[in-house]
């Protein structure tokens, strides 16, 4: 069934994870963010981090905070709309679908082949799960909706929305301490601002980077207010900060 898929057991995932996130607190690190890019990992992770966190404690470190993302639950209705115009599927069956292979065509384009998609209907599952799981539910592609749709231009989209997300979200989190690596990421990539997924990124972490430390924030809104390259939207954004 589907050969050439290599999978990890679960409890190998949960035992790599918690001795990852042990190991950085050894190192000092107090901040983790992980990014989940497969939705049947979401339980592993948790597990990983709750038994990282406990024997953690065993040591006397208390003052962890770790965030878990999925990148896909950035994305909004008004975001679907545009990337399904003729219906969504819904997101049970975007395993190798529209969403996913945009993003490599994205990403990483010489990767994809998509004149060999194979273009069917969506997969229909009953309300319930089987075990050992039956391959005829699956179909022989692997992809349980078409990915015919997808395109460069739909990963450009969602990368945008999700990078943007992501900052925003990790800025709002945050503490002070989160400030410097926004304000140098601001100052390292704020003439990049027409590159895919990055104004919108840039714009988040602009206002984050405000809303945490506006004394701090100030002298780089000003270079970027006032650096051409920076891009007329983005210089308006600063512009409006610094108002």
């Amino acid at each position: 069934h589907l050969p050439g898929t290599t999978s990890l057991d679960g409890a190998t995932l949960v035992a790599a994870l918690r001795d990852v996130i042990k190991e950085f607190a050894r190192h000092g690190v107090r901040r983790i963010c992980l990014m989940n890019g497969h939705f049947e990992n979401s339980w592993f992770i948790i597990e990983g981090i709750d038994l990282a966190l406990r024997e953690l404690r065993w040591s006397g470190i208390d003052d962890m905070k770790i965030v878990v993302l999925s990148y896909w639950d950035f994305v909004d209705p008004a975001t679907i709309e545009r990337l399904y115009p003729d219906g969504f599927t819904g997101w049970a069956l975007e395993h190798g679908g529209v969403l996913e292979t945009s993003l490599m065509l994205a990403l990483h384009p010489h990767l994809v082949a998509l004149e060999r998609a194979v273009d069917h209907p969506p997969a229909e599952f009953p309300p319930y799960d089987v075990y050992p799981p039956r391959p005829d539910w699956t179909p022989p592609s692997g992809t349980l909706s078409s990915p015919r749709q997808a395109s460069k231009e739909k990963g450009e989209i969602l990368l945008e929305v999700c990078t943007a997300g992501i900052v925003q979200a990790l800025g709002t989190l945050g503490t002070p301490e989160v400030v410097p690596p926004l304000l140098a990421f601001l100052r390292l990539y704020h003439a990049d601002a027409a590159a895919q997924g990055m104004s919108l990124a840039l714009e988040a972490a602009m206002n984050a980077a405000c809303e945490l430390d506006p004394t701090a924030t100030m002298p780089v809104l000003e270079e970027v207010a006032h650096d051409e390259q920076s891009g007329t939207r983005l210089r308006l954004r600063a512009q409006h900060l610094l108002e």
